[in-house]
């Protein structure tokens, strides 16, 4: 039989003491780890979902008071009694005008207007839109068949894309002789959404119900689709027309798309964005009656970075802290194995003879003890060996 490898107490009891301590640093890491990235997802999602339907109501509050605003003015007496009248002179347009510009409050409309049965536009708080036909808008179509309508478009005068809110007017025979519209700038949607703190990091999108991006704190997205396949062919020549678009530039965003199309008031999903090579999480919210959806989205690589930046200094502090115990317990075990040490060559020297020995440690335990033991065992062996030589020396 080959002799086994000797292997030291010392290396017993600090492999004993090292290897635990060791695991138990990487199982307490990977499950802050999990436990983190779950709690932290969880908040995240929570955050997101609260944060989007937030400003899904202040979309909304803006979307009314356009919408409000127009009703109001298609009822207003002097608007009707233009309307009804052949000819207005240009004092009564700048009455009109100013008064217009009265329900302007806050200056959140870029133009208000008066439209006549056919389209022409007969007085507007922007002069540049007077005498200008528009009776091609679907705002200005649905209004004349008789409801109030909420559309985007790219202004033709302007060239500035806006939300456009139209109320038919009618005379006291509830007959529709015009239509009212109210005209709210892109800019103030994306002031109100950079003002606001809460929006933060998030990436948003304020969508339409064809899929249309119509912002975004993302420029490359505006005026994209959240993707195009989705449509009818006459949904994409619609679309061209309304936004003044040569051709579609569609984004992979389907599940996102196809939850607007099914008219989902409120959902969060989780998808991989193969363009990015991301995983997202998605927040979606309609904003009210209004033909528009709010989406946030941001990256779960985000909050695995940060849990990872976490757990790695959870980690670094516990091989800290269990470096440090490794080290003292070396300390302890050097202390406390020097007795044994000492007990060795103790027996190394009663193996060679040298039985007269004294104790060189007080540690007042069982090694003592054994300590004693070996020094009356080394007293009695050297009695027992003098004993045996006298009476050798006897016989002879």
């Amino acid at each position: 039989m080959g002799t086994k490898k000797f292997v030291s107490l010392k290396k017993k009891l600090f492999l004993s003491i090292g290897i635990p301590t060791f695991l138990f640093t990487i199982i307490v890491s990977s499950i802050i780890f999990f436990q983190t990235e779950k709690q932290f997802s969880k908040i995240r999602e929570e955050e997101q979902m609260q944060m989007t339907i937030n400003e899904s109501k202040i979309m909304n509050d803006l979307f009314l008071i356009g919408r409000d605003t127009a009703q109001n003015i298609s009822k207003t007496r002097s608007i009707v009694d233009m309307l009804e009248r052949e000819e207005t002179t240009s004092e009564e347009k700048d009455i009109l005008r100013s008064l217009l510009q009265n329900f302007n409050l806050g200056n959140i409309f870029s133009s208000i207007y008066i439209m006549d049965i056919s389209g022409n536009t007969i007085v507007s708080t922007d002069p540049s839109f007077e005498g200008k036909n528009y009776s091609f808008r679907k705002y200005f179509q649905k209004a004349k068949a008789g409801e109030n309508s909420t559309d985007m478009a790219i202004g033709i005068t302007s060239q500035k894309p806006g939300f456009y809110f139209s109320s038919p007017v009618r005379n006291n025979q509830g007959v529709i002789i015009g239509v009212a519209i109210t005209k709210l700038d892109i800019d103030v949607i994306e002031k109100t959404l950079i003002d606001d703190k809460h929006v933060g990091y998030t990436n948003y999108m304020l969508v339409g119900t064809d899929g249309m991006i119509l912002t975004s704190n993302i420029e490359d997205r505006i005026f994209k689709n959240l993707d195009a396949d989705l449509l009818s062919a006459n949904e994409k020549e619609s679309i061209k027309t309304q936004y003044n678009l040569s051709s579609i530039q569609t984004l992979d965003y389907k599940d996102v798309f196809q939850n607007i199309r099914n008219n989902i008031p409120m959902k969060q999903m989780s998808i991989f964005d193969t363009l990015e090579q991301e995983e997202e999480i998605y927040s979606l919210m309609q904003i009210d009656s209004f033909p528009y959806y709010f989406v946030t989205e941001h990256y779960q690589k985000l909050i695995t970075d940060l849990v990872i930046h976490i757990s790695l200094f959870a980690l670094s502090a516990q091989m800290i802290g269990g470096a440090i115990i490794i080290l003292v317990a070396f300390f302890v075990i050097s202390r406390f194995l020097q007795p044994l040490n000492n007990l060795q060559q103790m027996t190394e020297k009663i193996r060679k003879g040298e039985f007269e020995q004294t104790l060189s440690f007080d540690t007042n335990d069982e090694i003592h003890e054994l300590g004693t033991s070996m020094i009356h065992m080394a007293s009695e062996l050297k009695n027992s060996y003098e004993n045996m030589n006298n009476e050798v020396q006897g016989r002879e």
